[in-house]
């Protein structure tokens, strides 16, 4: 678990996007330095206190698809995004307007709004 003295950023988004992301904010903190295991049975739970805590969240969106339509991520039922997935982590920030709030959301190395968020397909 990360140091709670610091002001925690952290990183999401596809695994395979999470190192692109930590070049260009280094100081954010993915799963794997916060110390979490995602496929222990309480990673979910233990990430969805890192968001709240953390004072900045970056999302990369870079290679994520479905997002809008009825039955995609954004718009479709919740529980069709498993809990500590990718589309789990965007969902719960999207459905919460204090999470919302804090994130900068990137695609394809540029910073998108979430009106542009609401376009991906």
């Amino acid at each position: 678990m990360s140091d709670n003295s610091i002001e925690l950023e952290i990183s999401l988004g596809l695994k395979r996007s999470l190192y692109g992301l930590k070049q260009k904010v280094p100081n954010a903190q993915n799963y794997i330095d916060l110390g979490l295991e995602p496929y222990n049975t309480n990673f979910a739970d233990r990430l969805f206190v890192e968001m709240h805590r953390a004072i900045r969240i970056h999302f990369d969106l870079s290679g994520m698809r479905m997002l809008n339509s009825p039955d995609g991520v954004l718009h479709g039922p919740p529980e069709l995004n498993p809990p500590g997935s990718t589309n789990w982590e965007l969902r719960t920030i999207w459905d919460d307007p204090a999470l919302k709030a804090k994130t900068i959301f990137y695609l394809d190395d540029r910073i998108v709004d979430s009106n542009e968020v609401r376009l991906i397909l």
